[in-house]
């Protein structure tokens, strides 16, 4: 079980607006030294598939957005965010570029605000993972019962890694997790999933 954390219960000023327009405005994901600076929504059970086809306006799009499935939050132990894979590098497009060590090295930080405080996180693995996998269910990783459970989600990100990044996370880490397709494995089953640890100052 990880460490609980300080949250502020205030929105922050500049996610007020968004907040109060839009009920599922779960945040806002950036990487540094990128052009990715997207809205962050949250699922609703009822509707599970309404962000890989509308935006966070609510309009339909190919694009889709970001957002984060109906029983994870985003204050969850380990967040997980999925976005469509699209050309040019859109939407999670993007994270392919991690699947290259140099590209790793120069934006190893990533920045996942709250609707309520803002967040750095470190990425330490880099995986192509199935949807099939069933020793490794990535996605169903979203609050640890126990410290051997986060132990397990932990080693299998970094022994599954492409490549060393030489980060190996306490077990009472917080965890961001980016998921997005990935086409070399078959049958369209291949994920890329992003993992990175919170290195936020809660001072």
């Amino acid at each position: 079980m990880c460490l609980p954390v300080t949250e502020s219960t205030e929105i922050l000023p500049e996610y007020q607006e968004l907040a109060e327009e839009y009920p599922d405005f779960a945040g806002w994901i950036s990487i540094y030294g990128t052009d990715l600076s997207l809205p962050v929504m949250q699922e609703q059970e009822d509707d599970q598939n309404y962000y890989l086809t509308h935006d966070y306006k609510g309009d339909v799009s190919e694009f889709g957005c970001p957002y984060i499935p109906y029983n994870c939050s985003f204050d969850s132990d380990n967040v997980i965010i999925y976005g469509h894979n699209m050309r040019h590098e859109q939407m999670f497009g993007l994270l392919q570029m991690y699947q290259n060590p140099s590209f790793w090295e120069e934006h190893r930080l990533i920045n996942y605000d709250t609707p309520y405080q803002h967040k750095v996180y470190e990425v330490f693995s880099v995986m192509i993972v199935s949807t099939e996998d069933r020793h490794f269910r990535f996605q169903g990783y979203t609050d640890f019962l126990s410290p051997s459970q986060t132990h397990f989600y932990i080693n299998e990100c970094v022994e599954r890694s492409l490549y060393d990044t030489d980060i190996v996370p306490d077990d009472d880490s917080r965890l961001l997790t980016l998921v997005t397709c990935e086409y070399s494995l078959p049958d369209g089953n291949g994920r890329l999933v992003i993992v990175a640890r919170d290195i936020t100052y809660y001072g």
